[in-house]
């Protein structure tokens, strides 16, 4: 993820970055039962997303300068705030 050449395997790279800088649109779970969304996996925690942003763009990139990124965008466009979402009924 930390080559910045273009090609098919690269293309990824520009979804993380905007997930980073603009969205944090992020499908996690603190679920101890993630079930088959998530692999069947244990606990798919936001942190692990803000880690990789860290990881691949570097240390300025973390939960602080993540979380502030997406309310400047949210209050550009008019996004809702600390949206909670517990279950989605179109799930069942």
């Amino acid at each position: 993820m930390q080559d910045t050449s273009y090609g098919d395997a690269q293309e990824i790279r520009a979804w993380v970055w905007q997930t980073c800088t603009e969205f944090g649109y992020y499908q996690s779970t603190d679920s101890d039962t993630a079930g088959p969304f998530f692999g069947g996996k244990p606990a798919l925690p936001v942190k692990y997303y803000i880690d990789e942003c860290t990881n691949i763009y570097g240390s300025e990139f973390n939960s602080v300068t993540v979380a502030d990124a997406v309310a400047k965008v949210n209050a550009y466009y008019g996004g809702r705030d600390n949206m909670q979402v517990i279950r989605d009924p179109s799930m069942t």
